[in-house]
């Protein structure tokens, strides 16, 4: 799998650049082109850029391009070591992601999965409410979001019978996350 923002030299970052998989599967990078051309060629007039890309369809989910003083009026100018370059940048959610809920009837038990909304080097605590269709409380506890954006697997056990259940996941800083789940 690849995904090509300019074919050489436009496309190519001469130092670093970065990439990270999002908890979404989609992919974070950022890199600043060796060489810009103008808009009547290529149109690199930026001298940094930031793209999300949706590793599904390879169609870019966000977008920016960081734009300075470089002026080029060719299909080629070399960059300066002046203007703007990035490295790791990192991306924030409103709000915690749940994903994968799913009810196991069998064992009684409510399983899903959750990172909190940005990347964090170290675990850190998170609520958890699970209520009934009607809203009545089932289950509450707490849990740790993973380092790193792996995916902490959250198991609510002695959960018997309910058509639907809606889980509420919220960070230390009272980020909140529901979403609603079929269990038949």
């Amino acid at each position: 799998w690849e995904y090509s923002f300019h074919d050489y030299p436009w496309g190519y970052s001469p130092e670093f650049g970065d990439n990270d998989r999002l908890p979404t599967g989609n992919l974070l990078g950022c890199f600043w082109p060796e060489q810009l051309s103008a808009k009547k060629f290529k149109d690199v007039t930026y001298e940094a850029r930031i793209a999300e890309v949706d590793r599904a369809s390879s169609t870019l989910a966000y977008d920016v391009k960081i734009y300075g003083n470089t002026i080029c009026e060719s299909e080629r100018c070399q960059r300066t070591t002046k203007g703007w370059k990035l490295y790791s940048v990192e991306r924030f959610y409103k709000r915690p992601l749940i994903w994968n809920v799913t009810c196991d009837t069998a064992a009684n038990e409510i399983r899903f999965l959750t990172v909190n909304n940005f990347k964090q080097n170290n675990e850190y605590l998170g609520h958890y409410n699970l209520t009934d269709k009607s809203g009545l409380l089932l289950a509450s506890g707490e849990f740790n979001f993973s380092a790193h954006w792996r995916a902490a697997e959250v198991v609510i056990e002695n959960i018997k019978d309910h058509d639907s259940v809606t889980v509420s996941v919220t960070n230390i800083w009272q980020d909140s996350k529901t979403v609603t789940a079929s269990c038949i």
